[in-house]
Order: structure tokens, then C-alpha cells, then sequence
């Protein structure tokens, strides 16, 4: 099992969509990973003491590697899994790239609708080099 061999954290907060994603995906997979709850807003301190100045969560790592997308470490993980060889790497298929393109696409759209009175001064303060709307 590489998870054995090679600790898997997700250094995220609970409710945001990508940390959802992999958590999923590691659950799904029957992967132990462990958990370092992050702040919504940053400062995110845990982060900043290892040296990483990457905003967005998650940040996931395979042992000392760091994954600051889900799509490089859901690549990695995948490819740790094959080798296992024990059947617990997720089936791949042609169309999971443009449902994760949906995905996004989806989230963008959806953004535009969030009602300004939800945005707190601190958050608009914290996301406003991410999102142009705030």
C-alpha cells in the first residue's frame, strides 16, 4: 500500500469544493490519508511554516511531494495505485477531463451569483486578487 509507505496529507478546509474532490477520491480508494485543517482566510500558518506561499487550498502531499492542483496529485495518486496493482485505482476514461472542465466552468458561473450582502468585508478583502467580483 503507498499510502503506508508514503504519508498523505490534505492540508484543506472541510467545505471547500476541492478539498471535497480529493478527499473523495482518496475515501473512494480506501486510502488513508491524514488531515491539516487550514483557515478559510489566510494567513494559513501550518502552510506558511513549511515554506509554501500558494493561496489556494487543497494542498495535498505524497510523502515530500506537494501538489498544489487536484489534477496533478489525482494523477499521482493514480499512478501509485496501478502499480499497487490491488484494483483500488480508479477506472480512467476519455470524457474525465471535460467533466472537470465542466466542473470548473460550472463554479465560475455559479460565483457570479452569490449575493454581495454574503460577502463579508473580510472575505471580499481576502479573495479580491482571486475574484474579480468582490
Amino acid at each position: 500500500m503507498p499510502s503506508a509507505l508514503l504519508p498523505i496529507i490534505a492540508w484543506d478546509y472541510q467545505f471547500a469544493p476541492n478539498a471535497q474532490k480529493s478527499r473523495n477520491y482518496l475515501y473512494i480508494t480506501h486510502t488513508p490519508f491524514k488531515i491539516c485543517e487550514q483557515p478559510f482566510l489566510l494567513p494559513r500558518p501550518a502552510l506558511l511554516s513549511l515554506g509554501i506561499t500558494y493561496r489556494r487550498v487543497p494542498v495535498l502531499s505524497i510523502g515530500k511531494d506537494v501538489f498544489c492542483d487536484n489534477a496533478s496529485f489525482l494523477d499521482a495518486m493514480q499512478e501509485l495505485l496501478e502499480r499497487e496493482g490491488e484494483g483500488r485505482a480508479l477506472k480512467r476514461g476519455g470524457a474525465d477531463r471535460a467533466f472537470e472542465a465542466w466542473g470548473y466552468r460550472s463554479f465560475w458561473v455559479a460565483l457570479a451569483s452569490v449575493p454581495a450582502g454574503l460577502v463579508s468585508k473580510e472575505l471580499g478583502e481576502d479573495r479580491r486578487e482571486l475574484f474579480r467580483r468582490f
